[in-house]
């Protein structure tokens, strides 16, 4: 289990990572030109290695805090990594390595989540007459008399029908991988717990005997035709494969393209928090608490007749109707721009005549020092007015810096 780590170093993304760092840890995709190019952790023996998203706080103030404060901002971080590549299923791989089957993981407490805990419905046919009789059975084993006062047939003894939920392998095997992975991630995951799983505790057995287990759910797949049951079935057998039996084997949970987790976390917060702009300040406004004035999403609109294939894909899209304001938003994991994003400049004309109003605006990752509710606004460009079209009034592109570290506790703690 990963509970006794008593060394943590700590690097960031996109920061230059030190030789004996890198000597320690045999990092090799990890690193490029000697800098870190993932975010997450690397963990040999009692020592582990994480990597901050770029900008969650600065290292000489992750250092500066307690093991416990420590442990806290790791969770949130692989939090937000587990719960991106939970809604990417199993097509988010390549950008994201993990010694533990934590994918085949996602997929199953999906299933939980959905249908709870699988259990074998199990018909039991036995003589009686209290609650629902197997009129089927009844007539065919059951000795037949006719009631001669009112000429009926009368059969007897009845048959009844009785439904016994009960445990199989499958069961088990889904109890043991959501209460197993818990106890494997206790210092580094927040993951859920019910009573309905607490019952069942962790079931060494099935791990000590992962070979036999996979074998019988093989089995179990071959005659199974739900497919909803299917993928339950083949998500046990890749997580039974997958887990080592060394229960302290090293560990590592890596994400290459951390852009993405930034990008379905900012979507979340605006969704969440963002409650509009100052018309006379053009400040950008947001809420601590659950607002979801907007809801935010990646929009697509071909805009070639030439080829079709050609579309605009803002990150962060929403049209407010009623006011008629649009807010073209897109989210960029960097520290700063470097130069005109022509991208965002042609979103603005292109989109223009969609709306009265358009907030075109850019969205970067700010340090903790940055209040979650007023953030850090300034132009991206302002196209002077020679340049315009004479249909359009203005062409401004804004830039804001949302604190991450509050970005992604919100995505972890309401997702």
């Amino acid at each position: 289990m990963i509970n006794n780590i008593q060394n943590i170093d700590v690097v960031m993304d996109k920061q230059t990572v030190a030789k004996e760092l890198i000597k320690k840890y045999q990092l090799k995709d990890e690193v490029k030109n000697g800098c870190s190019q993932f975010v997450g952790i690397i963990c040999k023996d009692t020592d582990a290695l994480i990597s901050l998203p770029y900008n969650f706080m600065k290292i000489e103030n992750f250092k500066n805090l307690s093991i416990e404060s420590q442990f806290k901002n790791i969770q949130v971080i692989l939090m937000s990594i587990l719960i991106y590549n939970r809604t990417q299923g199993l097509s988010g791989v390549e950008d994201f390595n993990c010694s533990f089957p934590i994918n085949a993981y996602n997929q199953i407490y999906e299933f939980y989540q959905k249908y709870g805990l699988y259990y074998e419905n199990i018909v039991n046919v036995k003589i009686g007459q209290s609650g629902n009789i197997d009129w089927k059975t009844t007539f065919r084993k059951s000795n037949s008399f006719i009631n001669t006062a009112s000429n009926t047939v009368v059969y007897f003894p009845f048959y009844q029908k009785e439904k016994i939920i009960t445990n199989n392998l499958i069961t088990e095997c889904v109890a043991f991988v959501l209460n197993y992975t818990k106890e494997y991630f206790k210092d580094l995951l927040s993951l859920p717990m019910s009573t309905e799983l607490e019952k069942f505790g962790i079931n060494y057995s099935l791990l000590n005997n992962k070979d036999y287990v996979v074998q019988q759910l093989n089995k179990e797949l071959s005659h199974t035709y739900k497919d909803h049951l299917r993928n339950l079935i083949t998500n046990l057998i890749r997580f039974f494969e997958k887990l080592e039996t060394n229960y302290n084997y090293d560990f590592s949970m890596v994400q290459f393209e951390f852009h993405n987790v930034w990008e379905h976390a900012v979507n979340a917060y605006l969704t969440n928090h963002f409650s509009g702009v100052n018309p006379d300040t053009a400040q950008f406004n947001f809420e601590s608490e659950k607002v979801r004035k907007f809801f935010f999403q990646k929009d697509s609109q071909s805009y070639d007749k030439a080829h079709s294939q050609n579309v605009l894909e803002p990150d962060h899209y929403y049209l407010d109707e009623e006011s008629d304001i649009q807010y073209i938003f897109d989210s960029k994991y960097m520290k700063e721009l470097n130069g005109l994003n022509h991208k965002q400049l042609i979103y603005g004309f292109l989109y223009g005549n969609r709306a009265k109003k358009t907030y075109n605006t850019l969205i970067l990752p700010g340090l903790p020092s940055i209040d979650k509710n007023q953030v850090q606004v300034q132009k991206h460009v302002e196209v002077k007015e020679e340049f315009l079209p004479s249909s359009v009034n203005e062409q401004i592109i804004y830039q804001i810096k949302l604190n991450e570290k509050a970005v992604l506790e919100s995505f972890v703690s309401e997702s």
